[in-house]
């Protein structure tokens, strides 16, 4: 059901069929000429719907609609092209924006498949998985037409004015609008309310999870009373939101070296077998593909953090990466820094 949540803004419900999600959050900001749409949904009938009776009910112009993409995710930006070819204007962060299919090189699936064997991910379950994977099969078709967005870049959208703000970590060109006079903030993933965002590792954009941090700290600072997050629960207190996250990751940090210690060297991929998650499995041999490749993937974004501070090293012993703690020794000359 369409929710009001603020003076001219609606948040229209979009379900995302089969995902832990659950949901999309895509806001919908009135005005007398030009209206602004956040997010769209996966590139699949459940979304379609939803979405555009969504619009329809609200009597939106699609010739008058600019949209704006937080991220390149498919369950943001899967239906954007439909919206285009209607007469809709699309918005994506420069850095994101490149990697969208029908711009610039794209995402290239055959680099991070063999990075993630690499890693010790089993290369026949990354064969399945490519058939599977919603960011994959569920993304938009290729479009061309997306306009570049930037830092500081202001979106003018009736008595509002959004500001661009970069906000990199959960994808590398991950941003959020920002209204400074009415503290309202559309976070995208950036920051979530009954989950934590995936931060995996981007083999073009490193430490990704350092970049997260401080963006945390970025939007940490800001005065925000309305904090809109495209997924499930809103209008929560977002400074102790962040909070909770940043203590999430530091017990991740904490975690990761408390098994490298006590193990020795490992791939990246047993390493996420020993690591806690929140999930209804009872090993990690039953976790569902998908969930395995994005936990996976946030145990590099967390060994690449470690790296960065001089806490972890990673080898290559022969077709695997193994990562293994600093020496003792070394670890010590580090934590004087």
């Amino acid at each position: 059901m369409i929710e009001k949540v603020a003076e001219n803004i609606y948040s229209i419900p979009v379900p995302l069929p089969n995902n832990p999600l659950k949901n999309l959050n895509s806001y919908l900001v009135r005005s007398g000429e030009r209206d602004l749409l956040i997010d769209t949904g996966f590139r699949q009938q459940a979304c379609r719907e939803a979405l555009f009776d969504g619009l329809k009910k609200m009597q939106v112009d699609l010739q008058h609609l600019d949209v704006f993409l937080t991220h390149m995710h498919s369950d943001h930006s899967g239906l954007a092209p439909e919206l285009a070819a209607r007469g809709a204007r699309i918005y994506v962060g420069e850095t994101d924006r490149l990697k969208l299919p029908g711009v610039g090189e794209g995402i290239d699936w055959e680099r991070s498949d063999r990075s993630f064997a690499i890693h010790g991910f089993p290369e026949n379950q990354l064969e399945q998985l490519t058939q599977a994977n919603p960011a994959k099969v569920l993304a938009p078709v290729p479009y061309d037409g997306y306009l570049p967005v930037r830092e500081g870049d202001m979106f003018r959208v009736g008595i509002y004015c959004f500001k661009a703000l970069d906000t990199p970590g959960h994808t590398p060109g991950h941003m959020c609008l920002y209204e400074p006079d009415a503290g309202i903030i559309f976070l995208g993933d950036h920051v979530l309310f009954d989950i934590t965002p995936n931060i995996i590792s981007w083999g073009y954009f490193p430490n990704s999870l350092g970049a997260y941090l401080e963006a945390l700290d970025k939007v940490d600072a800001l005065d925000v009373t309305l904090p809109l997050p495209a997924h499930r629960t809103f209008n929560a207190d977002l400074h102790t939101r962040i909070a909770a996250i940043q203590a999430h990751h530091r017990d991740r940090c904490t975690e990761v070296l408390r098994i490298l210690d006590a193990e020795g060297p490992m791939m990246a991929y047993d390493l996420t077998g020993r690591m806690t998650w929140k999930i209804r499995c009872r090993s990690w041999e039953e976790f569902p593909l998908a969930q395995k490749w994005f936990a996976m993937g946030e145990a590099l974004a967390h060994l690449e953090y470690l790296i960065a501070l001089g806490k972890v090293e990673r080898t290559l012993n022969g077709l695997h990466c193994h990562y293994m703690r600093v020496p003792e020794q070394n670890r010590k000359n580090v934590d004087r820094k």
